[in-house]
């Protein structure tokens, strides 16, 4: 057992935060968990205007714009009284509210590559969906202002898509995603209702769709932004994405090798080529499409993690060991990037090594049932029973219906 970190009260080891205290700051900011905790300053200082943001992140502010260094945003969203609004005030406000965001990095087009958000950041955030939320009580009759609705949705997606979740019990860990998802498709469809340009509203609720594994949903969004844009990038890959996951990799090849010739350094491409060869049991040619483009961007996570599950099931541990160092390089808190170096080391029966760095793992997330398995094994290989029986009961706890973990526990107890 261990203390929650904001009541004290006793929780299973596997978590930080008690079901009751994470609600808690869930009300309190709802984005909360999508914050950095390497990050202590705003995106980029604020540019204040009235209209929508014409400024991309990082543009420097042209003479017609008002540059107030050091603007308090939170407090200017926080002093909107919406029981003085009227209607002219409604489109006023929901502008400068979209501006703000845009200022603070949310583009229209969903890229959580490079969404990095400090606390206060998401303090505004939420500030400005509760807001929102008064807003559209209000003046229900009142049409609101799209890409506004599209910004807060792409925050739910983030926040439910790449925020670390670890700290909380299971059963909340999954209702938090379910409903952030929820909110992001519900502001989506806000967006696709009130825009003129659709095709950021479709083409990020069909992301949604896609990761939600609902593949109807993301074909016919797909489908319609190519309608609207027929040479549209993102909408080509989306809809390449869904005949991968229909089994359909003819023709999603097909499409690719038609965006090779236009396109030969996104490393989307060059990764989904590999998803097609690896579908297809071609694992040399699917470890050349990841180089191709880890090479485009090494960080490229889905990309590396992919080409080592290769090298392990391969055999091939020295150099999946070799490619998991040169990344913690870089980026030493991923947890599954530790984990495929634990495997590896495992493998080379360097046990010693392989504990460390499921502990680092475990430590990142608590979560990954396969790291207390697999840590289990390794203590059992030790002749460390006690411990390892600890492990696969951590791995079942996680998911009871976990069956290598069940076995394993049974043939270690055995061994008692």
């Amino acid at each position: 057992m261990r203390s929650c970190i904001r009541c004290e009260k006793n929780i299973e080891e596997l978590y930080l935060i008690c079901t009751e205290c994470a609600q808690d700051l869930f009300s309190e900011n709802i984005f909360w968990i999508a914050s950095s905790p390497t990050i202590h300053e705003p995106v980029i200082d604020r540019y204040k205007q009235d209209s929508e943001a014409t400024l991309r992140v990082g543009d420097v502010p042209d003479d017609e714009l008002e540059f107030l260094e050091g603007e308090d945003t939170l407090t200017e969203i926080k002093n909107i009284d919406v029981d003085e609004l009227d209607s002219e005030d409604y489109i006023r406000v929901q502008k400068r509210l979209n501006t703000i965001l845009a200022e603070m990095g949310v583009t229209n087009n969903f890229n959580p590559d490079v969404y990095v958000f400090s606390d206060k950041d998401v303090k505004v955030f939420s500030e400005i969906f509760y807001l929102v939320e008064e807003l559209e009580h209000k003046f229900t009759e009142l049409q609101g202002w799209s890409n506004l609705y599209l910004k807060i949705g792409n925050l739910f997606f983030y926040t439910g898509k790449k925020a670390d979740t670890s700290a909380f019990e299971m059963e909340f860990r999954e209702k938090v995603t379910d409903d952030l998802f929820r909110e992001s498709e519900g502001y989506y469809s806000l967006a696709i209702e009130t825009s003129e340009d659709k095709i950021f509203p479709h083409l990020n609720k069909g992301l949604l769709h896609l990761e939600r594994g609902e593949i109807s949903g993301s074909k016919e969004r797909f489908e319609t932004v190519m309608e609207i844009d027929p040479d549209n990038f993102k909408g080509k890959l989306g809809l390449i994405k869904t005949l991968i996951k229909l089994e359909k990799l003819d023709e999603a090849e097909n499409e690719l090798n038609i965006l090779l010739e236009e396109n030969n350094e996104d490393k989307e491409i060059w990764y989904l080529k590999g998803e097609i060869a690896k579908l297809r049991d071609r694992w040399g040619g699917a470890i050349q499409f990841y180089n191709q483009c880890l090479k485009i961007d090494f960080e490229f996570q889905d990309a590396l993690i992919k080409k080592c599950k290769i090298l392990l099931g391969r055999g091939m541990y020295s150099q999946a060991n070799n490619t998991f160092d040169e990344y913690i390089k870089e980026n030493k808190y991923n947890p599954e990037v530790w984990f495929g170096k634990a495997i590896a080391l495992y493998e080379m029966d360097k046990w010693g090594g392989a504990i460390q760095c499921i502990n680092e793992a475990l430590v990142l997330d608590p979560q990954i049932k396969e790291a207390w398995v697999t840590k289990g094994d390794i203590l059992g290989d030790k002749k460390q029973f006690d411990l390892a029986i600890e492990s696969y009961e951590n791995a079942l706890k996680i998911d009871p219906d976990f069956q290598e973990a069940k076995e394993k526990l049974e043939d270690t107890e055995e061994k008692l």
